[in-house]
């Protein structure tokens, strides 16, 4: 999908060649929207020399020049096409029409620009709807340096295996919950019939609903896959059964890519259906403890001191704990239940239940068994127990749904925590002369991200009162306390683990607020950089840092190349006022080398990427997820930005997916970082997820660790320059990380190190957030 600036033009049917070697000029290329090049139809960015002057006036004349009679045939093209034009300059508001050809039209349409106006840096304007014969007209004028096609930016494709993509959740439903998915989610939408009953069930599908119940799975039991289907009665909303049978199928009995779907992936023919489940952190409710166990023995584990009850569950649940102690593999909880439940020759509304550890690296509950006295229920996982089972017992890692609470569905470790010990240090600080930020506490029930501690924004303690630590930004002088900007789809201004102080858009009305992401991925970058630490949710690289959103990108994640300049151009003007020093660029756009407008295009934009670092402002950009070399992205090819890759989930080596640097290229390497981009979890909106966070994968995720970083870094005056000197402290710093160790045996503090792999590729020094 494109950005909406791009959609008034006609066709451009073929790429023009470059024109005389001398004007030094390349004629702009524009191709269908759908090439790979990422080209925008009819839509281009036009510089200017530097003795053109501002931007605003030299393209009042370039533009007058096209509706000027003098130009002969020019007024025969200029009817063809409704042409428009804005200053790519630091402000929003600057489109002007130019569909009269009156000079003093011109005039008075420009008058509106001068405010933003200036001479310094790259002068340049984006036009649009404009025709083959207009560019010729153009590439005449001598006020006019390249002229290069516009180019589509995105959040970048290829996210890592195993991992979530934004683009696959569903606009309607996008998680379920543990009684949601233990009771089944009902599609009253899918026509019963059509679902292929056995002969013998075909009645199933009359005056029924289909009811879809799932179970957790994926590598870090965040997603679902759905294990059958009931057919509801509409009227009664119990399982339909035929001749004494329920109307039930499972997988083996039908297509199941289409009914089914996979772990993470939904049923083809019901494709909003949740794929995700909706407890992002642990659900220690009813009070689940795990114990260290002593050395050799199995995981211990014991009920939470339960209310004392003088009822006649009391015993029952007394014997349920022994057994419990006696097997330290064992659990027990205690639930009401929703409504009495037949139990014997009565009826009881308490159950306790037994468990045990179940699920990658057995760190969540499977009940086992639900007793009261005179009845003892156990799983059933035939078909035709499956669903009562399920509603009693819960699955793996989701409690039942009988129960009028939440059942416990993790194991929590549950201990006082030890003393902390200090980390080790090396003898000598090899980066000398600057003071880095205190260090405060890990609030209790946050939830440290795997990236966040690979680079050390979280370490354990020893520079602090807590178990773990993280930068206190209280202790940075006022003077440096800044702001990072997040160029990306949005940033959710309600979300409350983020410090949200404000936005800017350059998109159009309809999606156009700053404070709204409809895409997520803003959102998700933001608490990479800034989560806040308030012992809820994720914590960030720099906990409670401000945010603020420069909307580039729409709800599908798309933009373009010169919204992006803009937003650059803008904090160069406006961030010293606010604060903002570092920018965060997770998007990518695709240009082919072997283009004749490759050069000139990268040139443009590191040429105000460059003004940026000039003024102190240091740019962090994803490289690109599609196992390419940087030099074909735009940010990720620029000097001036801090290019990153992402590493795998061990964080032993470069992702298999991730773009790189060309490890023959020193100039490259020079600004190739590597950071955590694999089963990254982060804030999202909860129009998107429920509970607010999402786990995600590619080097959008990497590259905020490293804005995070930098801003670090800026506060506590170790990178008090330019933003090239930012990058290099960084740099430094990560070199310096390598020669360091963790003990006396000599052990390498990091393990992994940059060396190219096959092919020549570098992924660069993993960053290290010691500032």
């Amino acid at each position: 999908m494109l950005h909406q600036h791009q959609a008034t033009s006609r066709l451009i049917k073929r790429a023009a060649s470059e024109l005389a070697a001398g004007h030094h000029r390349v004629l702009a290329a524009t191709v269908s929207a759908s090439a790979q090049q990422g080209v925008v139809d009819g839509q281009v960015i036009v510089k200017f020399k530097p003795t053109a002057g501002p931007a605003a006036f030299a393209g009042k004349r370039l533009i007058t020049l096209i509706y000027d009679p003098s130009a002969g045939a020019a007024i025969a093209a200029a009817g063809e096409s409704q042409l428009s034009w804005s200053v790519i300059g630091p402000y929003a508001d600057q489109s002007v029409g130019a569909r009269d050809s009156s000079p003093a039209a011109a005039e008075s349409d420009v008058a509106a620009q001068q405010a933003s106006s200036s001479s310094s840096g790259v002068q340049a304007i984006v036009i649009r709807g404009i025709s083959e014969s207009q560019i010729a007209i153009i590439q005449q004028s001598g006020d006019v340096e390249v002229v290069v096609p516009e180019l589509s930016v995105q959040v970048p494709d290829g996210m890592a295996p195993a991992t979530m993509d934004l683009m696959s959740i569903s606009a309607a439903r996008r998680c379920a919950n543990a009684p949601e998915i233990n009771s089944g989610v009902a599609a009253k939408s899918v026509p019963m019939a059509s679902l292929g009953w056995p002969t013998a069930l075909a009645a199933c599908s009359t005056g029924t609903y289909a009811v879809f119940v799932a179970q957790r799975c994926g590598n870090n039991f965040n997603l679902l896959e759905y294990k059958a289907i009931y057919a509801v009665n509409t009227a009664t909303k119990q399982v339909k059964k035929v001749k004494g049978r329920e109307c039930s199928l499972f997988p083996q009995q039908l297509d199941k890519a289409k009914w089914f779907g996979s772990c993470g992936v939904a049923p083809r023919a019901v494709s909003d259906m949740p794929t995700m489940f909706c407890n992002s952190f642990p659900n220690c409710a009813g009070g689940i403890i795990a114990r260290t166990p002593p050395a050799g023995a199995a995981v211990a584990a014991e009920s939470a001191a339960a209310p004392a009850a003088a009822d006649a569950a009391s015993s029952t649940e007394a014997a349920a704990a022994a057994a419990a102690v006696a097997d330290p593999t064992r659990f027990t909880a205690r639930v009401t239940l929703k409504r009495p439940l037949k139990c014997g020759d009565g009826s009881t509304t308490t159950l306790v239940l037994t468990g045990s550890a179940c699920g990658p690296n057995r760190a969540f509950v499977q009940w086992t068994r639900a007793q009261a006295p005179g009845c003892s229920f156990v799983r059933d996982n035939s078909r035709t127990g499956f669903k009562s089972t399920l509603a009693l017992l819960g699955s793996c890692g989701a409690g039942p749904a009988v129960s009028d609470k939440i059942v416990p569905s993790d194991v929590c470790p549950g201990e006082p925590p030890k003393p902390p010990k200090p980390s080790p240090k090396p003898p000598t600080n090899p980066i000398s002369g600057w003071a880095p930020l205190a260090r405060m506490p890990v609030a209790a029930g946050e939830d440290v991200p795997r990236g966040v501690a690979m680079v050390e924004a979280v370490t354990d303690g020893g520079a602090c009162a807590g178990a773990k630590c993280v930068d206190d930004l209280s202790d940075a002088a006022p003077s440096r306390r800044l702001i990072v900007a997040v160029a990306d789809s949005g940033v959710d201004e309600t979300h409350p683990d983020l410090s949200y102080v404000g936005g800017t858009s350059w998109l159009d009305a309809g999606e156009g607020q700053p404070g709204i992401d409809g895409f997520g991925h803003g959102t998700h970058v933001a608490g990479i950089i800034g989560a806040k630490n308030t012992g809820k949710g994720v914590v960030g690289v720099s906990p409670g840092i401000g945010i603020y959103s420069l909307k580039i990108l729409d709800s599908y994640g798309n933009g373009v190349l010169s919204d992006a300049m803009r937003a650059i151009k803008w904090v160069i003007a406006e961030g010293p006022s606010k604060g903002i020093k570092v920018i965060n660029f997770s998007l990518a756009g695709h240009v082919d080398p072997s283009k004749p407008y490759y050069q000139p295009m990268v040139d443009l934009f590191c040429g105000v990427c460059k003004e940026a670092s000039d003024a102190g402002i240091t740019i962090v950009a994803a490289a690109g997820n599609d196992n390419r070399n940087i030099a074909e992205y735009i940010p990720a090819v620029c000097p001036t930005v801090m290019t990153v890759t992402a590493l795998d989930q061990d964080g032993a080596r470069g992702a298999s997916w991730s773009n790189y640097a060309d490890a023959s290229n020193a100039a490259d390497k020079a600004h190739t970082f590597a950071g955590p981009g694999t089963a990254i979890v982060s804030t999202v909106p909860r129009s998107i997820m429920d509970a607010g966070y999402l786990e995600l994968g590619g080097t959008s995720m990497a590259s905020p660790h490293v804005a995070g970083i930098a801003a670090n870094c800026i506060m506590s005056g170790r990178c008090n320059g330019t933003g090239a000197d930012a990058m290099a402290k960084i740099q430094e710093a990560a070199q310096s990380r390598l020669n360091m160790v963790k003990g006396p045996d000599g052990t390498p503090w990091v393990t992994y190190t940059p060396t190219p792999v096959a092919g020549g590729k570098y992924y660069g020094y993993l960053v290290w957030s010691q500032f």
